[in-house]
């Protein structure tokens, strides 16, 4: 039996899935299982976990969220798991083009826990049974809304998704040396307003199926 910590930046996101887990006798919540809120963002996300990490550590963390879809490929209720990260605007925009702390040359690209430039899962491959397309994403503070900015942004680090708290979920997983999964449910185009447009019931229902496939596979 796995120890399992379960991430999400708010409870309507995971609502579902706590209940499963509570549903399940035989496993015991705090011992074998626990879901925290983090907040919305990479500072929460990060202050979150690391509080979590002092009390006890668990033998596999997930983070489980909806995400915004740069590509036609994944539409809104897609769920993918996320295999490169990317902070995708910490650095400086000069003259309209956005330079990273490496293109600026403050961080090494390759230095622990970057790995060219991208925060890297190396345990997706052990849960291939979930069926999950592996994808690049890109975690900002600002959802990006201006087309320029996401062309720009898209083209620079190759992604899918975009999210406000999977960078900073691997940075700290790296660092801790700690087994993670970040898996993301698509709600909406990145850059679409129209909130009507969004699909963030379907998206919701979808993720919360898939981590609660994922924990019958692990528990």
């Amino acid at each position: 039996m796995m120890k399992l910590l379960i991430v999400s930046a708010t409870e309507m996101e995971i609502s579902s899935t706590r209940g499963h887990l509570v549903g399940l006798k035989t496993l015991v919540e705090g011992k074998d299982w626990k879901v925290i809120i983090s907040g919305v963002g990479m500072v929460a996300t990060t202050y979150s976990i690391l509080k979590e990490l002092q009390e006890s550590r668990p033998e596999l963390i997930v983070q489980a969220g909806i995400a915004g879809s740069f590509v036609e490929q994944y539409l809104p209720g897609s769920v993918v798991i996320v295999q490169n990260e990317f902070f995708g605007d910490v650095g400086v925009l000069e003259q309209n083009q956005f330079k990273d702390v490496f293109d600026l040359r403050l961080t090494d690209p390759t230095e622990f826990p970057f790995k060219e430039r991208a925060l890297t899962n190396h345990h997706i491959n052990k849960f291939d049974n979930l069926q999950l397309d592996a994808v690049n994403a890109i975690s900002v503070n600002q959802i990006s809304s201006s087309s320029l900015w996401i062309e720009s942004i898209q083209r620079k680090y190759m992604v899918s998704i975009e999210s406000m708290e999977g960078a900073a979920f691997h940075y700290v997983c790296l660092r801790e040396g700690i087994p993670f999964l970040q898996i993301r449910s698509i709600s909406n185009k990145v850059g679409e307003r129209d909130k009507s447009k969004w699909k963030m019931k379907e998206a919701i229902e979808s993720l919360n199926l898939k981590i609660v496939d994922l924990i019958q596979t692990i528990l």
